[in-house]
């Protein structure tokens, strides 16, 4: 609840670029969590996440990071797949 509160808390405000690092959570949370809003209102969204579900449908573009350095960048569709085959 903690997590979520703070979350509520952060999002609450526009900003040009927007940080959000394993917003996963369950498809009710995803839901409530305005994620195509928050996407509108903001230039920028960038998003760490492990989930390709949430990369195939909120990314133009992404970065798989493995390391501390960068295994492949591109289309997120690409990408996606990419990780998911090396699983």
């Amino acid at each position: 609840m903690k997590l979520r509160f703070a979350f509520a808390i952060s999002t609450a405000v526009d900003a040009d670029i927007l940080l959000l690092d394993e917003i996963v959570g369950d498809q009710g949370f995803r839901a409530k969590a305005r994620l195509e809003e928050l996407q509108r209102r903001s230039k920028i969204v960038v998003l760490a996440v492990h989930s390709h579900e949430i990369v195939r449908e909120r990314c133009n573009k992404a970065i798989w990071l493995e390391g501390g350095r960068i295994r492949a960048s591109g289309a997120s569709t690409e990408i996606a797949r990419l990780y998911q085959m090396s699983a």
